[in-house]
């Protein structure tokens, strides 16, 4: 295991992506260094079993359905994405723990800007002095992994890490369409019509499932129907465990309907010998519509935990009777490459130069012993705006024809949008390393005309920032023009500051992945800027571009409103427009 653990952190590493830091094999009081082996070995595994666990239970937490009542997410998308996502969410939350372990020490220098003086002291007594042995570090680490996977809040993380791939796995995007679609605008196939009119204690007429929605006569024969299909699927034995689920509470709905049975009786048959007055029918049309809604929800959640895919989902909620609108033409999404290549020239003029003046400020002695950077920052600038525009300008621009492509190709959704951003990532990440080369090798500078096989070796740890930007905006741009996707500021409670807080959490995580390769950079003996100006203005500029891009694909967007749409709408309210 720590084996694995040095060779998953060894791709991220500094001076090369096959590198280790030599700080992880500090001795420990004595010890010989087979003894310390062991030891950090064992410490590693105890750890990422406990990530592994916790990981698992923080992704199996409940979450809120449209009824505002908690439902396990397992039941709100198909079994296999279940497993795809509770997967992805493990893994990243691993390689998060891992790298955060092994590259504690490289990426300390880039918070010490925002550090309190206590906390600053701290930290170079302990952390940059190596006072603090490794196995420590592995403790403490697992500790603070836990804590964070137990705190449900918009700041952390790992929380908005567990939002987004449940989203990615449909949880509970779909369940809730056809929950929706099915309380709305259900419509009962002929054939079950018959089943339903045909049982004498159930009281319903054909004629009853043609009448006003909300009328208590057709609210009661959908009732019937919804019992009906879903006891026809329980007394198949296939999926006890869905329906035995103490969260949907099968038997209170049992109990429920007895009850709803013989309160429905009385006014079915006209008894005179009940005086009803108005009370009675608001309160029973009240507790019916209830008792639909609670019918509905299983339902749906059992459409989509049964199928393995999900278009056969759909399918079956079409021939259950709630249609859900799957095949509506999606805007072109290169329409949106060329605002994300402005955004990207304008973080970097913003970055370089605001990097640079911020730590001009924080720097005084160290910026007036320099060369005036003025002309320096202008060059910089424009070097950086041709090698941006490749690096993170190209994976955005291919990934999205790609996804316009494909989408010509097949109208419908992916069959796992996990698999699809699996396949994004490292696209992108192939796409910037090679746009970077070639960049490098036919532009200005020091590596022009360097062998391209040296020059993708050595771009290839420059690739993940881009590849992290490239994801993210893909995933904002299929919510903005995907109908069967929630749109932005409509997944959870996302309002303007939870969105803010998530374009700043977003751009330093791809800051802190930034970091590590920038600590190999030099400068040459007469720059005008000392290395760790060069540091601080890189790292500064390519948290601006992910800043930037974020905000853009937040708040630069919105659903269309007009043609398939504006029917779809109709037919399920839970494609909206902002």
């Amino acid at each position: 295991m720590y084996c694995f653990v040095q060779l998953l952190a060894a791709t991220v590493a500094v001076e090369g992506p096959l590198s280790l830091p030599a700080e992880v094999k500090d001795d420990l009081m004595g010890l010989p260094p087979v003894a310390y082996d062991g030891l950090c070995a064992l410490l590693v595994v105890v750890a990422a079993l406990m990530a592994v666990y916790f990981a698992r239970g923080a992704f199996d937490t409940p979450i809120l359905t449209l009824d505002d009542v908690p439902a396990p997410p397992r039941y709100m998308t198909q079994r296999r994405q279940y497993r795809l996502g509770m997967i992805a969410y493990i893994g990243l939350c691993l390689i998060g723990y891992i790298l955060i372990v092994a590259f504690y020490r490289q990426l300390s220098p880039f918070f010490a800007p925002f550090e309190p003086e206590p906390l600053r002291k701290l930290v170079q007594t302990y952390v940059q002095e190596s006072q603090l042995s490794f196995p420590v570090v592995v403790v403490l680490g697992a500790a603070a992994l836990v804590t964070l996977l137990k705190i449900e809040h918009e700041w952390n993380p790992f929380y908005v890490l567990r939002r987004v791939v449940r989203a990615w796995v449909c949880i509970p995007e779909l369940a809730n369409h056809i929950m929706e679609a099915a309380r709305h605008n259900l419509t009962v196939p002929p054939d079950e019509r018959k089943i339903v009119a045909s049982d004498p204690t159930k009281l319903v007429d054909i004629g009853d499932f043609d009448k006003d929605r909300q009328s208590l006569d057709r609210i009661w024969a959908e009732i019937c129907y919804l019992r009906l299909w879903l006891n026809r699927n329980r007394d198949v034995g296939l999926h006890l465990t869905f329906f035995n689920e103490p969260s949907f509470a099968w038997s209170t709905l049992e109990t429920n309907f007895a009850k709803m049975h013989a309160q429905i009786v009385p006014l079915k048959q006209a008894q005179k010998s009940i005086a009803f007055g108005p009370e009675f029918f608001e309160d029973t049309a009240a507790r019916a519509d209830r008792l639909r809604r609670q019918y509905c929800r299983l339902a749906a959640c059992f459409i989509v935990f049964k199928n393995e895919t999900k278009r056969a989902a759909i399918r079956d909620a079409t021939q259950f009777g709630a249609r859900v609108a799957s095949l509506e033409v999606r805007t072109n999404p290169m329409r949106h490459a060329l605002v994300f290549l402005v955004a990207i020239v304008v973080s970097i003029n913003l970055g370089v130069w605001l990097s640079s003046a911020l730590w001009d400020l924080a720097n005084p002695a160290a910026a007036a012993a320099a060369i005036s950077a003025s002309t320096e920052d202008a060059n910089l600038a424009t070097l950086w705006i041709y090698f941006g525009l490749a690096a993170y300008g190209a994976p955005i621009v291919v990934v999205l024809l790609l996804r316009y492509l494909g989408w010509v190709y097949d109208p419908e959704q992916p069959s796992s949008y996990l698999n699809s951003y699996a396949a994004i990532f490292v696209i992108a990440l192939c796409v910037s390393v090679a746009a970077l080369a070639l960049a490098a090798e036919f532009g200005p500078g020091a590596a022009a005309g360097k062998p391209i096989l040296g020059l993708l070796y050595a771009d290839f740890k420059w690739g993940w920032a881009p590849a992290l930007i490239c994801l993210y905006v893909v995933y904002h741009v299929d919510r903005h023009i995907d109908p069967l996707l929630p749109d932005v500021g409509m997944l959870g409670s996302e309002g303007i500051p939870q969105r803010l807080i998530s374009c700043l959490l977003f751009a330093i995580i791809v800051m802190v992945v930034a970091a590590l390769p920038t600590r190999s950079l030099s400068v040459s003996s007469g720059s005008a800027w000392p290395v760790e100006k060069l540091h601080a203005v890189v790292v500064g500029t390519i948290f601006t571009i992910a800043f930037v891009v974020a905000l853009v694909s937040q708040f630069g967007f919105g659903k269309r409103s007009s043609g398939a749409l504006a029917s779809a709408r109709l037919a399920n309210p839970m494609v909206h427009a902002p």
